[in-house]
C-alpha cells in the first residue's frame, strides 16, 4: 500500500488552480458583457423615446400654428379658410413675438434649433444647430368649405430606419 505525502498532494493539484481561475474570469467577463449590453440597449431605447417625445411636440406645435392661423383670420374678419389653402407646408411661430407666423411651401428643410432661445424654427443662426426633424403640414380643405383637415407631419430617422409621428386635428366653420 502506497502512502500519500504532502509533496504527491501538492502535484496532483498543480493544475486545479489554473482551470478555477478561467472559470472565474470567464464568469465575470460574460457578467460584465451583459450588464454592458442592457446599458448599451438602454441609451438606445432613451434616445428613441426623446426623439419621439420632441417629434410629437413638434408635429402638436405645427397644429398650434394653423390654428393660430385660423383665430387671427377670425378675429380680422377674413373669409373662413383664408391663407389655410390646400397643399403642403412648413410653419414656425415665435412665441417671442405673438404675431409673428412663418408659412412656406414645403421644401423638405431640417428643423434648426436654436439652443439660447429653445425655439425651433428654419432660420439658422448664431447658436443654432440642424436638426433630424422635418415637419410638413399638410391643409385639406373639405368640398362644401366648412372643414379644414390639417396633417402635422414630422419624420425622422433613427439608425437608417424611417420614423414618423402624424398629429390630425379638424377645424370646421361653425361661426
Amino acid at each position: 500500500m502506497k502512502k500519500f505525502s504532502p509533496k504527491d498532494e501538492l502535484k496532483s493539484q498543480k493544475g486545479q488552480v489554473l482551470i478555477e481561475s478561467v472559470v472565474a474570469m470567464s464568469l465575470i467577463v460574460i457578467g460584465l458583457l451583459g450588464i454592458l449590453t442592457l446599458l448599451s440597449n438602454s441609451i438606445a431605447f432613451n434616445r428613441n423615446a426623446a426623439n419621439k417625445l420632441t417629434a410629437t411636440y413638434l408635429a402638436a406645435e405645427g397644429i398650434e400654428v394653423m390654428k393660430s392661423i385660423a383665430d387671427e383670420n377670425y378675429t380680422q374678419r377674413k373669409p373662413w379658410g383664408a391663407v389655410l389653402s390646400n397643399g403642403n407646408y412648413e410653419a414656425t411661430y415665435d412665441s417671442s413675438n405673438s404675431s409673428l407666423i412663418s408659412v412656406t411651401s414645403f421644401s423638405s428643410n431640417p428643423l434648426i434649433f436654436h439652443s439660447g432661445t429653445g425655439i425651433y424654427d428654419y432660420i439658422s443662426g448664431s447658436g443654432s444647430v440642424s436638426t433630424i426633424f422635418k415637419r410638413t403640414i399638410k391643409i385639406v380643405n373639405s368640398t362644401d368649405n366648412k372643414e379644414i383637415t390639417i396633417n402635422s407631419i414630422v419624420q425622422w430617422a433613427d439608425k437608417n430606419e424611417a420614423k414618423e409621428v402624424n398629429l390630425e386635428d379638424h377645424f370646421f366653420n361653425w361661426r
